[in-house]
């Protein structure tokens, strides 16, 4: 084998991995927000099975109380309807974290979305404006 046809057949195969590993790259959609008593971050991500997302969200108590547990009811509006919501003991490390399978969100439609979170606690509410991360 001469030089030319070796150097050709490394540079195809360079080449042919360098798409397989750009195509298989997972394109991750983040929102973020933060009010005075709390921050979220609502993150969407492909499901292996490649149908539908993976939706995990996080909420935190950042306020002056951390050591006292917070019962909070919270309500995720996306472009002002209601996507997720529930009840939650807020204790230890101040968050909570959830993951569901949203099975007909698509990359193209979340990038388009409003997010806000609604927080209930101790007879107090707070809205969480949360804009997409770039």
């Amino acid at each position: 084998m001469n030089i030319r046809k070796a150097i050709a057949i490394f540079l195809f195969v360079s080449m042919l991995l360098t798409l397989v590993a750009c195509s298989s790259e997972k394109q991750v959609i983040t929102f973020k927000g933060k009010s005075e008593n709390w921050q979220s971050t609502l993150q969407f991500s492909p499901r292996d099975s490649g149908r539908g997302m993976l939706k995990e969200y996080t909420i935190k108590y950042i306020g002056n109380n951390p050591d006292k547990d917070k019962n909070m009811s919270y309500q995720f509006m996306n472009n002002d309807e209601k996507s997720s919501s529930g009840t939650e003991i807020v204790s230890g490390n101040n968050e909570t974290k959830t993951q569901v399978t949203c099975s007909n969100c698509s990359i193209e439609s979340i990038q388009n979305d409003k997010w806000e979170l609604i927080i209930q606690w101790d007879n107090q509410t707070e809205n969480v404006k949360m804009p997409i991360q770039k």
